[in-house]
């Protein structure tokens, strides 16, 4: 029996709220371009080389798997332009053992192993990627990335044909499970809803394409080159809108990641995204944060509700809609961005998530160095 109807009212609101967040992330979260048209392909289109610009680190063996899937692309105009990032694992030697046999496909970009950057992160081995690629459309690639198919190229050109498009986000499928995939796929849920809603504001740096003149003509990184992380975020945040930017999320425009990160890493990981976040726009920063607002508010209602009233058969009613429409949006997510089918349990993952992304921002904000603040 219901004794307290403002009560039950809260966790009505909060539960239509986070409904709305869900239904909000189905319908602009669908594959299609931020100005709501679907681009076709033409002639022109499909001979504009592309420059793939991939970035690695003493990553050998995957580059051993990545490159020879992009020397497979069916697409008649591209280069791959590889930034060996001051490596010691014999990176060069392969590099130069491929190049002999594609001389005007693969090119390589070499930073001594001696050279030290001011700066942490990638940023400016991209930048030198950027500058040394022949095309004005940039795809920038993980090495740990692999493209699903040989139409990868080809469907990434086709979403950018219209002159118009100067930023390009695609859709990386993460193979790795555990509460670590599933925070990133609920991060890329958010990113690819705003994205579709024509409010880009944030997404990965793989599978990101952008055209050459719109990076130089914002100099590149220069106004956040000291914060590690955010590649594609803040040149979104600062030059995106909705008639620019176009989002790609078919079987064809996949890459897939199987990364297996160390706890160390991640650790490293979340440092670097919390020293982006902090340098985000207050709108970014908004968008970022309202769908943990809106679920921990869910939860924390639901809680105190069932404690007081959980014989009520509304609240029930209302906990049981939560949680299909959560599971049914975690499903349909999960396959648009390819990610394991096990994150479609919905809101009730949240549970265990919520409190531990919380402990996670405690102890990047407790690591983070002074120079990234």
């Amino acid at each position: 029996m219901m004794t307290d109807p403002i009560l039950f009212w809260v966790f009505a609101l909060s539960g239509l709220c986070l409904v709305a967040y869900y239904v909000f992330v189905l319908v602009a979260s669908r594959e299609h371009s931020s100005s709501g048209e679907r681009p076709a392909s033409s002639p022109s289109a499909e001979r504009e080389g592309i420059s793939v610009v991939v970035v690695s680190r003493n990553g050998l063996e995957s580059l051993r798997v990545l490159v020879p899937s992009l020397l497979a692309q069916k697409y008649p105009k591209f280069e791959i332009v590889v930034v060996n990032d001051r490596s010691f694992d014999n990176t060069d030697v392969f590099l130069k053992s491929v190049q002999r046999n594609y001389p005007t496909v693969l090119r390589i970009v070499t930073v001594p192993q001696d050279t030290t950057y001011p700066w942490a992160g990638r940023k400016f081995a991209i930048t030198m990627g950027v500058k040394a690629a022949q095309y004005e459309r940039i795809v920038l690639l993980d090495n740990t990335a692999v493209p699903a198919g040989e139409r990868w190229l080809d469907a990434l050109a086709e979403r950018m044909n219209r002159p118009q498009v100067e930023f390009l986000i695609g859709c990386t499928g993460m193979c790795e499970g555990g509460l670590w995939a599933a925070l990133d796929f609920r991060r890329s849920a958010c990113d690819a809803a705003w994205a579709g809603a024509g409010s880009p504001f944030r997404a990965r740096s793989s599978n990101f394409a952008l055209r050459k003149s719109t990076f130089l003509a914002r100099n590149g990184y220069m106004k956040d080159i000291r914060v590690p992380a955010g590649e594609a975020d803040f040149l979104l945040q600062d030059a995106a809108h909705r008639g620019n930017t176009a989002i790609v999320c078919t079987a064809d425009a996949l890459v897939r990641d199987d990364t297996r990160f160390s706890a160390s890493a991640r650790r490293e990981q979340d440092i670097a995204r919390w020293a982006a976040f902090r340098h985000y726009l207050p709108s970014a920063q908004v968008k970022a944060l309202l769908p943990y607002l809106l679920k921990a508010f869910f939860l924390v209602s639901a809680l105190w509700c069932g404690a007081a009233m959980g014989a009520y058969w509304p609240y029930w009613a209302g906990v049981v809609l939560v949680w299909g429409v959560s599971s049914a949006a975690g499903w349909v997510e999960a396959r648009r961005l390819a990610y394991p089918r096990w994150m479609a349990i919905g809101i009730g993952i949240d549970v265990l998530l919520l409190p531990w992304r919380l402990c996670r921002v405690l102890v990047a904000q407790a690591l983070l160095p002074k120079g990234w603040k």
